[in-house]
């Protein structure tokens, strides 16, 4: 296994976790992540979020919720607002446990959460970009 195939689920899982109070450090434990053509989005929650240069560092925050998103594949374009993504990469996450923050519980054991992006460089993965724009859906399925 590559550093990449042990740390990547992990950082996915905390990051899609602490994207939706703010970013801070959340306990990933064992998540399970992979990639996905097709999503049922159906009866989650979806909402896109932006990372960006405020002042000398980076800040990521909310942009607004989607609604009506059902099924998402790879090549749709979601919207909010004045914001798009070609959807380029669809990354699913299996929480094999609890996922905590302090006293708050972020994930439980057996949620599912999707994270859409352009691609992977469209993940806030580093501060050195200072760019990224993504949408995280809690209780998503996988389709294919």
């Amino acid at each position: 296994m590559t550093f990449d195939q042990i740390i990547r689920p992990h950082f996915v899982a905390a990051l899609v976790a602490a994207s939706a109070i703010g970013f801070g450090s959340a306990i990933a434990n064992d998540p399970d992540t992979f990639k996905a053509r097709r999503i049922d989005a159906s009866r989650g929650d979806a909402v896109m979020y932006l990372h960006q240069q405020v002042g000398p560092s980076c800040k990521s925050g909310p942009v607004g919720k989607l609604t009506g998103l059902s099924e998402v594949r790879l090549g749709d374009t979601v919207k909010q607002g004045n914001y798009s993504i070609q959807v380029g990469i669809i990354e699913v996450i299996k929480h094999n446990s609890d996922m905590t923050m302090g006293d708050r519980t972020l994930a439980k054991k057996g949620d599912v959460e999707c994270v859409l992006a352009a691609n992977s460089t469209a993940l806030p993965y580093d501060d050195k970009e200072c760019r990224a724009l993504w949408v995280r859906i809690t209780n998503c399925q996988p389709v294919d």
